[in-house]
């Protein structure tokens, strides 16, 4: 059976509002995920970095005029924790990753 790789592949959550189009981890990420977790599970930088690199775009998510902002590195981090995380652990589940997996 061949393997199918597509990059251009997501799936998608609600939360809050929005929607984020999200692309499953990378085994690469996984991995590197799953090591910084280990060393410090406090690390909230670890989510960022992850929807960062997950995250291929969002409906609904607005500036204070409401005009749709751009889903990019600079407004992914202004996203809010609970959102951030949310998003996180969706990515977390496509790729197979259990909460514990995960560092939750």
């Amino acid at each position: 059976m061949a393997i199918t790789i597509d990059p251009k592949l997501t799936h998608s959550t609600e939360t809050e509002g929005a929607t984020f189009h999200v692309r499953p981890m990378t085994g690469r990420q996984v991995l590197a995920m799953s090591t910084r977790v280990t060393e410090d599970e406090a690390d909230q930088s670890v989510i960022y970095e992850v929807i960062t690199s997950t995250l291929a775009s969002w409906d609904e998510v607005l500036d204070p005029e409401g005009k749709p902002l751009e889903c990019n590195a600079e407004n992914i981090g202004l996203l809010p924790l609970q959102v951030a995380v949310h998003v996180f652990e969706f990515a977390a589940s496509l790729s197979g990753l259990t909460g514990e997996d995960a560092g939750n």
